[in-house]
This record gives C-alpha cells, structure tokens and sequence, in this order.
C-alpha cells in the first residue's frame, strides 16, 4: 500500500509540569495543545488531511517511538508522509533521540516540518542546524532537573507540594506566589473521614479495603490518571473516556489502606524523607489544612499505636467496645472445646493476659447480653445521627488575589497606557466594580474552621439493631462511640466460709468432698444393710451441702457503661454545635475511683494458695504475686 501523500502527522505533546518562578511568563506552547495544534494547522494549506498525535503529560525525555500515541503512528508508515511540531522541543529534549528519528525520516523518504524555528532537513547546513537545536533541547533539559533538584528543598520548606504521588484525599493547589499546595479534596476528603471512622471503631484494614473496592472508590493514582484523562479530553474536545477504561490498579489492597491511615498529611503535618514531619527554615513544623478533627487524629494515632503493638487475638463480637473495669485495656474473645466437644467462649484483658491485671476471665454469652442490654437501652429509642466532616472554609487566598488584581488594574489605569478614551474608562469601570463586589463578598465570609456536624437519619438504633447481623451491631456500637467496662474479681475465701456458717455449713469445701469419698469407699465394703442406709444417707446429706456450697457466690462483677461525648452526640442526646453535659474530669475520676474501691480492696487481700490457679483455660498457670504499687 502507498504512502498517502500530503497527509500530516501532527506530533503534540504537553510538558508534565510547568511551574513559573515569580516575574516569569508562562510557556502556552508548552502547556496547551490546542494552540500547537492550531499553529501546525495554519501553516498548510486549506484542504490538508491532519492525522493528531497527541501524548499529554509525557516529558521530552521519552523517544518519539516510545510515546504512547505517537509511537504507533509513527509505525504506520503507509497513513502519513509529513511529521509536523509546532516547536522544536515537542520533539525531543535528547540528541540520541531526535539524531535516530532524522536517520529514521530519510530512510523511510519521510519529511519533518518544524515550524519554530523552521529547519530545511533537505540540505546539510538544515540538518547540522538541528543537531545544534537538539544539544540546546537537551541542556535546557538538564538545566530544569537542576533547577527542580534545587527547589524540592525549598518548596517543603514552605509546606508547598514538589510534585509526585498527590496523597489520597488531597489535590494539588495553585496559590498566589505561583507554587502548588495540597489542600483537602471535596471529593474524595469525605472518604478519608470515613475510613478513619471505620478504623476507630474497630474495623481492620482488610474490611477497609473490601468496602472501598465495594464502593467503586479509585486509588491517588487512579484518581490523578481520571483527571488528567479529562482535562486532555477537555482540552482536545475529545469525548472522555469511562473511568474503567482509564484505571489501571488492581483496586485496594491491606498496604494501600495502611499508607493512607499512617500517613501524617490526614492531621494536617507533612511527612519528610528521612521518616520524620518536615520543618521549615525555623525548625518548625509545616502545616497544612487537615482532613479530619485534631481529636480524631489524635486518636487514631493513639489506635495506630496501640494494634501495632498489641498481640494477635481472636476477633469477637465486642471487639472495640469491651474493656476491663480494672485497667480500662481491651477485651478480647478466649475459647477451648472440652473433652465432651463442648465449646467455651471468655472475654479477658489484655492486661490479664500480660500478667499486669488481676481481673478474671468473664464468660462471654454474660458479657455479649449486658452490653446488648445497656447499648439499647441508653440509645435504643433515639434516632441515628451521622457525622459529617464539614472542610474549613478559608478564602484569604483568594481575596489577596482579587486584590492584588484591583491593585494592579488601578496602576495601569494611572499609567494612562492602557483604558484610553471613554470606551477605555468603561471597560476600567466594569471591570473594577466587578471586583470591588467580588471583594466585599469574600470579606464577608467569616473563615470557619474544620468541624463535625451530627445529621439526622430516619432509623433508631434499635431498628438498624435488629435489621443487622452480629458484626453490624458491634459496628454499631463501636462506631456510636458505646463502651462497657467490666472486671470479675474472686470472692475472699474468709467471706465465703462465713456465709457458709450461716448456711449451717460447718466443714471446708475440700472437708465436704474428702468425706464424700470417704462414705462412697465405705459403701463398696460394707455388707450391713443398716450400716449402708446410715451411710447413704449421710452422702446424700453431704451432697446437699455441697451443691449448697457451690450456690455461694465465688466472684464478684463490677461493670458501668458510662455516656461519652461520643456516643451523646450519635443519639442525639445533645445538639451537635452545644457542649456535652456530662461529669467534669474531676467528677468523673473521683466516681470512677468510688467504683474501684470495692475490687481494689478485694485484690488487695492476700492470695489463694499457689496450689490453686487462674487463667486461660487452655494454659493453666500459678498466680504470680502483686505487683508492687499495682491494684
């Protein structure tokens, strides 16, 4: 197949970033590729065939044949016969490059046509012409990675973006001074709230990841890949592409949900390389507008701590809402099969589990009902309300910008350069008043800053409750902000026996039982048969008072299921912008230690024999003695 003759190729290409230091004007040839296009198309003739190549954000390095568009039209040698650029560096930035396409051209009798500045490939003083040009494309080149190298310090210096991965929940900024900075997304923002609010109330990065992937949520890099595929798409007048057709990753993974909760940028703090938060020249620490509440990062960093360190147990149904009356540590789920096939399910403390606490294990049917119990019926009847981050609202930016511009607009028309004659003064008029309005606007908008605001749903939570399965109410009440804290403490020996006198019990547990087997051996051996009535109903007796025995309470529970802020807020117990009515710190510390009496004086007694033992069930161990200073 020949060539088609006078067809065009129209190589575009679109610098990845361009950033303009103070006083310097910007390169619209470089950033805007309607205006290459509209500049090839008006230096041929009227009726030529145009065939566009155009690779946005593809930087001058990569080789004409490795550009995703004009790589394989290039190979297409039988739809072209002229490669046309509107400048000489949308061609190339390296003499390698650039010297194997003008080989490549002659030996496929394919002409180049560069319109700025225009070079005759035909005649050798043309071709010398541009290898000179291409050493200069390549200098500037390495020029501006010079350039870029020098300034990545100073841009973190001063909190600016220096370009890379935009993190998730962030867009990049362009502000007064002409740097970029990350600010919180509108869109995407929300999402990282949630995610936090999901984490907080116990969700691990697994379940995160599964209900952001559920969610059709992208990744920062497919979030960046989406825009720029539609501002090319904007700028080309092209139709956009679906975002399924645009997305590359494999969706979100454990990894990609860990990077977004741990890195710092969420609080508003900017991360540095060397693992710390970036500073300025000052020594101080870089600032930026946060994604979520102070107290809400403060606790997840608190969370993020805490699961790091803490050992691997099973997960349970009151995971993030159980805790121990005693040491206030999380409650997690302990269980064993008997030897009858039998399952037992415990809910003990970490601190138990360490040693460091003298609470003991609390079956868990007990402890799931009373929190079921306490959450319905503080919050049941109320209506759900859901947090709702709302971003600060600032626009000091923007009004230093307008007056900047009424600032500048008023010295040209002092300059009597520009605004000339009565047309003049009209445009100079309109265009002031339109910017004095727009001023006195943004001033009146009263900056406000980052909040949470609680909105009212339809549903109570008795009915999101019932409509749920077990993992949604501990969810439920997790994320509601609903703890209960619960400790079992051992009932003294000394007070059990004195109950036991006033049972009319006179002998020890182990007396009772050492008797018991006393008359059963006694049975075997006996031939009487009123000796064996006698002894029959001895046992029968001693059966009782031990059974009588065992009703003795052996332990003793202590639980409260305090209203926080948190949870106040979520059921709408208090309005959202009112201070929540609850005890002082000083209030609550004195009630909490009232409570805390009775176990601590329990726990202070001396212990049970070495011989007897607590713990977990699958691992029995000798009680160790009290920590000194310890409860």
């Amino acid at each position: 197949m020949a060539p088609e003759d006078g067809v065009v190729l129209g190589a575009l290409r679109k610098s990845v970033v361009r950033r303009r230091r103070p006083g310097q004007a910007e390169d619209l040839l470089a950033t805007r590729l309607d205006l290459q296009q509209a500049k090839i198309t008006a230096h041929f003739p009227e009726g030529t065939r145009f065939i566009w190549a155009m690779d946005p954000g593809v930087s001058g390095v990569v080789s004409p044949f490795k550009r995703p568009v004009l790589g394989p039209k290039l190979l297409d040698l039988d739809s072209w016969s002229v490669l046309a650029v509107a400048r000489f560096d949308r061609v190339s930035r390296s003499v390698r490059d650039f010297s194997d396409l003008i080989e490549w051209l002659k030996e496929h009798d394919k002409l180049l046509v560069c319109l700025d500045p225009p070079i005759d490939l035909s005649t050798p003083g043309g071709r010398a012409f541009a290898q000179m040009l291409a050493v200069f494309a390549e200098y500037e080149r390495e020029l501006i990675r010079e350039r870029v190298a020098d300034s990545w310090h100073d841009l973190k210096d001063e909190g600016k973006w220096p370009g890379g991965v935009v993190p998730f929940g962030r867009v990049p900024v362009l502000d007064a001074s002409g740097g970029w900075r990350l600010a919180p997304d509108p869109q995407y923002a929300p999402v990282v709230f949630q995610m936090v609010r999901k984490y907080l109330a116990g969700d691990a990065y697994g379940p995160i990841a599964d209900w952001l992937n559920a969610e059709g949520i992208p990744q920062s890099r497919d979030v960046q890949r989406i825009r720029r595929a539609l501002l090319h798409a904007k700028e080309s007048g092209q139709e956009p592409p679906a975002p399924a057709q645009i997305i590359k990753g494999k969706g979100w993974t454990v990894n990609g949900v860990r990077q977004v909760l741990t890195s710092p940028t969420i609080g508003g703090l900017l991360p540095d390389s060397d693992g710390g938060l970036r500073r300025d020249a000052d020594n101080l620490v870089v600032r930026i507008d946060p994604l979520i509440p102070a107290e809400d990062y403060e606790r997840l960093r608190l969370a993020l701590r805490d699961r790091a360190y803490a050992s691997r147990v099973n997960t349970s149904n009151l995971s993030s809402v159980a805790y121990c009356f005693l040491c206030s540590a999380p409650m997690h789920i302990t269980a064993y099969d008997s030897s009858e096939g039998k399952r037992y399910r415990y809910y003990i403390c970490d601190g138990a589990r360490a040693g460091k606490c003298r609470s003991l294990r609390v079956p868990a049917s007990l402890l799931e009902d009373l929190a079921e119990q306490e959450f319905l019926a503080t919050v049941g009847e109320q209506y759900i309300l859901e947090p709702v981050y709302i971003a600060a609202v600032d626009h000091s930016t923007e009004l230093a910008d307008v007056i900047e511009a009424i600032g500048h607009l008023e010295a040209g028309y002092q300059s009597g350069k520009v605004y000339k004659g009565a047309g003049g003064f009209e445009r100079f008029a309109t265009m002031m008043n339109n910017l004095e309005e727009r001023r006195d606007r943004l001033a009146a908008i009263e900056p406000t800053p980052a909040r949470v605001e609680y909105r009212k749903t339809n549903t109570t939570f008795t009915q999101k409750w019932q409509a749920t399965d077990q993992a949604g109410r501990r969810h439920l009440m997790a994320e509601s902000g609903f703890r209960i804290y619960y400790a079992r403490t051992p009932v003294p020996a000394a007070e059990i026996d004195a109950q036991a006198r006033e049972l009319g019990i006179t002998k020890t547990a182990a007396g009772l039982k050492l008797r018991a087997d006393h008359i059963r051996y006694e049975l075997k051996k006996t031939r009487n048969a009123a000796t064996a009535a006698r002894l029959e109903t001895e046992l029968e007796e001693i059966t009782r008072l031990r059974e009588l025995r065992k009703s003795i309470p052996r332990y003793k529970d202590y639980h409260a299921a305090p209203v926080s802020e948190q949870l106040a807020r979520a059921a709408g117990l208090v309005a959202s912008s009112q201070p929540v009515d609850l005890p002082s710190a000083s209030d609550t510390e004195a009630a909490w230690e009232n409570l805390l009496a009775a176990p601590r004086a329990i726990l202070n007694l001396p212990r049970r024999p070495e011989s007897q033992s607590i713990g977990l069930p699958h691992r029995r161990r000798k009680l160790r003695q009290p920590v000194p200073g310890g409860s």
